[in-house]
């Protein structure tokens, strides 16, 4: 073989080999491709679009769920005007597109014993504390409620140990689920010192504003609002301004109905500037209550606002002796 020739057969592998790499290039990104569009098909077609859930019976859409793989976490409330078994609220809002695995909370109203609150403003609290540990149902068992938290205030009027505040409400219609929080007065008052602010972490707004309120502090609500949990209505900090004003941080779920007890949140831009009070009155009790006051209110400030409904309300705003806001709040009719 000549010199020629064998530079050429050397041209030629070295041509051949070239070749090889680049076809087998192009069939490695066609193979990656052909895995890229099968696995987005794959993962379309594993994905569903949710429906609305609210109104229907667990037991019928369970199936459904269940062959769909969603993961499901059941949230149990007792709302005694509903019925059995309903769905009252979906963590996945209805008409989006959700994947297998993926993790749905459903509130679901679920029969469980009914129970009058007791009334415990103004006893004491050893005495409030041995009431919670009986407390009878409706069909005469007797079941004891947890109390979640205890805050304490300062108070001349009261002796040590005063329950001043509530919540859930007296003879309100609670479950042996539901947990009480209190506002007493402190065993050893000081009046001149604050209590630590940070203790009202985890507490209820209704006993928080109370204390604000019996601290003669100026305070405001900041809503921080979660789709699902069991958080409703509890402090999630508390923080104290530079201008000695505290801002409560609040968990807020919003519910799909208005049930017959719940909670309501307001915006507001308020025309009034001082002195303003958020005065409630339920229409089965008449019984007027102060769920909200701020000391130095500036004119046509923002203000965010959470309370507690019973039924239908009367809820209106003074600043000083003037009227400047009100609104009526009713369940919405389910039947």
């Amino acid at each position: 073989m000549t010199e020629k020739e064998s530079k050429n057969n050397l041209e030629f592998i070295k041509n051949l080999t070239r070749l090889g790499l680049y076809i087998s290039l192009a069939l490695a990104t066609f193979i990656v491709f052909v895995i890229i569009v099968l696995s987005i098909g794959s993962s379309n077609s594993n994905q569903i679009i949710m429906q609305d859930l609210s109104g229907k019976y667990f037991s019928d859409v369970h199936n459904d769920l269940v062959q769909s793989q969603i993961r499901i976490q059941l949230i149990q409330k007792s709302y005694p005007d509903q019925l059995p078994g309903i769905i009252l609220h979906q963590s996945i809002p209805a008409g989006s597109r959700v994947s297998s695995r993926e993790k749905l909370y459903l509130t679901v109203n679920q029969p469980v014993p009914i129970l009058a609150m007791p009334s415990l403003v103004g006893s004491s609290l050893a005495s409030a504390k041995a009431t919670v540990e009986r407390i009878p149902s409706t069909t005469n068992k007797v079941y004891s409620i947890e109390i979640a938290l205890i805050s304490r205030v300062p108070s001349g009027e009261f002796p040590p140990n005063t329950v001043l505040s509530q919540f859930p409400p007296a003879k309100s219609s609670i479950t042996p689920f539901d947990k009480i929080y209190l506002l007493v007065t402190a065993s050893d008052d000081k009046p001149e010192e604050y209590p630590d602010l940070s203790l009202l972490k985890g507490q209820n707004i209704k006993i928080a504003s109370e204390a604000m309120s019996r601290l003669n502090l100026d305070y405001r609500m900041q809503i921080v609002e979660k789709e699902h949990g069991t958080e409703n209505g509890q402090v999630k900090d508390v923080v104290k301004n530079s201008d000695g004003s505290v801002q409560l941080q609040v968990f807020y779920t919003k519910q799909d109905y208005r049930y017959k007890n719940g909670y309501e949140k307001l915006s507001l831009e308020l025309d009034g500037q001082g002195r303003c009070e958020v005065i409630q009155t339920s229409d089965s009790s008449q019984d007027r209550e102060r769920v909200y006051m701020t000391l130095k209110h500036k004119e046509s400030e923002p203000v965010e606002l959470l309370f507690y409904r019973e039924g239908s309300a009367h809820f209106e705003v003074f600043c000083g002796d003037e009227r400047i806001y009100s609104k009526e709040f009713a369940p919405d009719d389910l039947s």
